[in-house]
């Protein structure tokens, strides 16, 4: 696993973590982004951190946190 790939797999779980979300509830969440997966292939997916960004993005989003990066955007 490269730093970055660790990096994003990190704040993914902090921030869950933070907020409480299990992987079952942030499968569900992500069905309104027409992702249907299992909670343990979400799981698996996030703990190998090899996703795209737009995944990660839309998992900021389903997690309320969408906000601080439009912030980074426009500052």
């Amino acid at each position: 696993m490269t730093k970055h790939e660790r990096q994003a797999r990190v704040v993914l779980r902090s921030i869950m973590a933070r907020q409480d979300v299990t992987y079952k509830e942030l499968a569900r969440k992500l069905e309104m982004y027409g992702l249907e997966l299992d909670h343990k292939a979400l799981s698996t997916k996030i703990n190998r951190g090899k996703f795209q960004f737009a995944f990660f993005i839309q998992c900021l989003d389903a997690l309320d946190q969408i906000d601080k990066l439009d912030r980074l955007m426009t500052n």
